[in-house]
């Protein structure tokens, strides 16, 4: 559902990046040839159409020039993963996400996540998975945008499944 092309590692070499859905799970990142280079397993689940993988992003969550992949499933869980798939953190989150976006904070601050959930809630969480912020819109989130990070706020619009556009000042 995704594919990214992006230098994960700061080598000045871009890696493709794309998560599996269906009856094996996974996040992989492969050289630009096509041969794969790391994988992370999620395991099994339910076949296509099925989404089971929900989201995927990429930010740099620890400052360090070497970037990290945020996968987000339908079991409620929200993995970072280093630059070569290894679990940094998991957060199980209150009802599973439809969307996730990381979101670069302003004035050099760490990146947060921001989830939308099936039940409507919107969780932010920091770089370490720890929540921080939470709100909800109505309905099912569907898709979710970073407008603009200026020198007062990050902005972050939602849009559910009943019509709904909301938007978030993720750093008040």
């Amino acid at each position: 559902h995704h594919l990214f092309y992006e230098d994960l590692n700061g080598d000045e070499v871009k890696e493709v990046i794309s998560e599996t859905n269906g009856t094996w799970n996974r996040v992989t990142v492969w050289r630009a040839d096509g041969r794969a280079l790391f994988d992370a397993s999620f395991g099994p689940g339910e076949p296509i159409p099925a989404m089971n993988m929900r989201d995927l992003d990429i930010t740099d969550l620890e400052g360090d020039g070497k970037k990290e992949l945020l996968a987000a499933t339908s079991g409620g869980l929200v993995v970072a993963l280093d630059h070569q798939c290894r679990k940094l953190w998991a957060k199980r989150v209150e009802s599973p996400a439809t969307v996730m976006k990381c979101v670069r904070r302003t004035r050099g601050s760490s990146p947060w996540i921001v989830v939308g959930c099936e039940d409507g809630r919107v969780l932010v969480l920091d770089a370490q998975g720890r929540l921080v912020r939470r709100d909800s819109v109505q309905g099912r989130p569907t898709c979710i945008s970073v407008l603009s990070a200026d020198p007062d706020a990050t902005l972050v619009l939602l849009a559910t499944d009943r019509g709904q556009v909301k938007l978030f000042h993720v750093d008040e």
